[in-house]
């Protein structure tokens, strides 16, 4: 797992700082509160750990963008400050090819595929840069049939960065602190080759195919369960009731057309009602007339009558005026007003006035208006008795017509009450043949659709079966493996000797040459024994003080990292150690703080020369020899010399 970090880049509120690593050894010492542990949760932070915001961080901290090379390829990790839950990573291939995704810290059912099927998440993502599958593991350890559960890069992660919270306080995870004891065992599985690539491979397979035959025998079982909860033992009898439905669809419809023809027919008890519908129509049509005819005569007569009456009075005004006239001599014209001329001559018989005729006599005119007078009279009373005849004739016919009409009107109502109550009794029947109809073909539809279902499940139950074999040859196959783990027993027995070794080169307190180390594979926690006396062994929970905890930390990590280089074993090839010295004080241990630094300038000049160091401790010691890369860095809160991780912060 070959990763270098180059650089790191904060941007800050005012100003961007770049801390440049050193391909071997990077040291940041100084006082306290001066940002140098901020720079390895940093750096952590990139790869996808939550971020512990000091003042300073949590004032000025706008993003980080982490610079990496990894198996040849320069990757870059951009995260914004405020925790977001997403990593956007970005490399170039060897082919000039560019990639950029926005990766999230953890997968959901809705989180999309990144790269390939399997890669959904920052940690996906890492390990395919590292050339590796993500690495799925056994979430039950007692259970070999138990589900397959993703490794983290995250898990890895505690064998390449010792924090300063928990550096003298918890041994990788693995004493007592349940989930996570159980993933720092599957990590030290995996680095040693008790869970190689091949096996987890092997081991996904056989899950696969564990799970494929189960939905299968599932699938089957609830099919068949199906088809017998509606009495379908077999596709016999699944096409006998599609058959014998689509005869009872073929009667349903038959049914319906019958209905719908004889809809006519069966209305034949409403036609004589039509009929005696009709002829009253006919009768009341002229009777209207008859009627309408009796009060246009009446309005006619009665118009008639008004004007005699009329004439009858002009008569009598006339009668009077002549006699009231006769006799009567003009001095002026009443017309005009002209004086008349009294001295012309006149014939006999010509009027004074107008001398154009000769009016009639007075008595003769009063016999004449006499007779006009009692011919009105005679003409008024023959109307008066022609006019009551036809008001009788009228109201006579009014009552026909009104006892027509009320017949008619209860022969409609009869009418439509028939036909609305054979109506709903069509409409009952023809709903309930259309709802059959209806009924019918969804069930052939349905059918239809289930009648595969019967070799379905003979198809399936043969599948299942098949997949045995498979799921044999890959249980074979994973057992082979396992029995290929012979040098990983030597590789625990390697790590065994590095881990004392490197506790005698630092001079830990209690340690002897003729002591040994013992590392239980099923817990992954070392003992000391002392003069290989398993009664007297004692551990990182027996190691008393912190300053010791912190140290069994440290050296068990440098033999890890020295094993792993030495048999190119999959572990990150870079290693942050927050404080080594933690709890041990300079000045009262000179001798083992110098043996310490000595024994890590060896190893990173020697067998862990490929291995990138990220130290942060209150003092630098410089290495006796030129030989490798160390670039120190002393930060303080105020100086501006040695400014703080923030150059231009000054706070708290």
């Amino acid at each position: 797992m070959n990763t270098k970090f180059l650089t790191l880049l904060l941007n800050c509120q005012r100003e961007q700082v770049l801390i440049e690593f050193s391909p071997q050894i990077t040291f940041f010492h100084g006082s306290i509160g001066a940002g140098k542990s901020s720079i390895a949760r940093l750096v952590d932070f990139c790869l996808g750990s939550d971020l512990e915001k000091t003042p300073a961080l949590r004032q000025e901290l706008v993003s980080v963008i982490l610079t990496a090379e990894i198996n040849n390829k320069r990757v870059t990790f951009e995260r914004e400050a405020n925790n977001s839950n997403q990593v956007q990573v970005s490399w170039e291939d060897q082919d000039k090819n560019y990639f950029s995704f926005l990766a999230p810290l953890s997968q959901t059912r809705e989180t999309p595929v990144l790269l390939g099927n399997d890669v959904y998440t920052l940690s996906d993502l890492i390990f395919f840069l590292l050339g590796l599958s993500p690495i799925k593991v056994r979430r039950s350890k007692r259970e070999q049939e138990s589900e397959l559960v993703r490794l983290s890069f995250r898990d890895i992660m505690w064998y390449c960065y010792l924090q300063q919270d928990h550096i003298d306080s918890s041994f990788y995870h693995l004493i007592n602190e349940s989930f996570k004891t159980l993933k720092s065992r599957d990590v030290m599985r995996f680095i040693f080759g008790y869970y190689t690539e091949k096996l987890n491979t092997l081991e996904l397979q056989l899950d696969e195919l564990r799970e494929e035959q189960r939905i299968k025998i599932e699938t089957s079982k609830q099919v068949q369960g199906f088809l017998q909860q509606f009495g379908f033992d077999s596709g016999e009898a699944l096409r006998l009731e599609l058959v014998t439905t689509q005869h009872d669809l073929e009667i349903a419809q038959s049914e319906l057309q019958q209905f719908r023809d004889g809809f006519t027919s069966d209305t034949h008890f409403v036609d004589e009602l039509r009929t005696n519908l009709r002829d009253l129509s006919n009768r009341l049509d002229e009777a209207q007339k008859i009627l309408n005819d009796l009060e246009t005569r009446i309005s006619e007569q009665e118009a008639l009558k008004a004007e005699l009456v009329s004439a009858k009075f002009k008569l009598a005004r006339a009668e009077t005026s002549l006699t009231i006239l006769t006799g009567a001599l003009f001095d002026v014209c009443p017309a005009c007003g002209m004086a008349i001329d009294k001295q012309k001559q006149r014939n006999d018989g010509e009027c004074i006035l107008c001398s154009d005729h000769i009016p009639a006599t007075p008595a003769q005119s009063i016999i004449n208006a006499t007779a006009s007078l009692n011919d009105l009279n005679s003409r008024i009373d023959e109307l008066v008795v022609s006019i009551a005849r036809q008001k009788i004739a009228l109201d006579k016919q009014q009552r026909f017509v009104s006892s027509i009409v009320a017949e008619k009107r209860t022969l409609d109502n009869r009418l439509a009450e028939e036909i609305k109550n054979y109506d709903s009794i069509f409409l009952a029947s023809s709903r309930e043949a259309e709802r059959r109809i209806a009924t019918l073909t969804e069930k052939i539809r349905n059918l239809a659709g289930i009648s595969e279902m019967p070799d379905a499940i003979v198809r399936l139950q043969r599948e299942a079966n098949d997949l045995n074999i498979q799921i044999t040859e890959t249980r074979n196959e994973i057992e082979q493996e396992k029995g290929k783990l012979t040098n990983s027993v030597n590789l625990v027995g390697k790590l065994e000797t590095s881990f004392l070794e490197a506790l005698l080169a630092i001079k830990f307190p209690g340690v002897e040459p003729d002591d040994k180390v013992e590392i239980n594979t099923k817990t992954w926690i070392p003992s000391i024994l002392p003069n290989g006396d398993p009664a007297l062994k004692w551990g990182f929970e027996g190691a008393g003080s912190g300053g010791k905890k912190t140290l069994l930390n440290v050296c068990y990590a440098l033999a890890l990292h020295k094993i792993a280089t030495e048999n190119k074993l999959p572990l990150p090839t870079f290693l942050i150690i927050d404080t080594p010295m933690k709890n041990v004080a300079k000045e009262a241990n000179i001798e083992l703080f110098i043996a310490f630094y000595n024994y890590l300038y060896e190893l990173a000049a020697t067998s862990l020369s490929e291995t990138q160091f990220i130290i942060v401790d209150q003092e630098y010691v410089a290495p006796v020899e030129g030989t490798i890369d160390v670039r120190h860095r002393l930060m303080t809160p105020s100086d501006n010399e040695n400014p703080p991780l923030i150059p231009y912060y000054r706070g708290p």
